[in-house]
């Protein structure tokens, strides 16, 4: 299940050890790649990726530290984190939707029809 939005937390990102020693343009790309992996998973090339994202491959080696290699690409550790939060959240909120529509349901059978209040006639 792809999530359209992620947990953010700019005082964990700026007070990183790893960010405080990058350039602008690192920490930039680093917020990119940060957007791509959240979208499509582990990134198989991240040099590349910056690349394609207007940056210069050369920026990697400042960002690599924040990154772990795995066999399907390179991840970053606090993101696959909030990921995981994310579906739970999620499922958690689609399990209590689909109960509340199967009471309300319910319930539309067992009142029957609504009942309408006679006009209020003033004079």
């Amino acid at each position: 299940m792809s999530l359209p939005w992620f947990s953010w937390y700019p005082s964990d990102f700026r007070g990183s050890p790893h960010v405080a020693l990058m350039s602008f343009a690192a920490r930039g790309a680093y917020r990119e790649l940060l957007d791509v992996s959240w979208g499509v998973g582990p990134i198989k090339d991240p040099r590349k990726a910056i690349k394609l994202l207007g940056g210069s491959p050369a920026l990697w080696d400042e960002i690599a530290p924040c990154w772990t290699e795995g066999p399907d690409g390179w991840t970053q550790e606090r993101l696959e984190v909030e990921r995981e939060l994310a579906l739970q959240r999620t499922e958690k909120a689609s399990k209590a939707g689909k109960a509340s529509a199967r009471a309300r349901a319910r319930a539309k059978v067992q009142i029957g029809p609504t009942l309408v209040e006679p006009k209020f006639n003033a004079s």
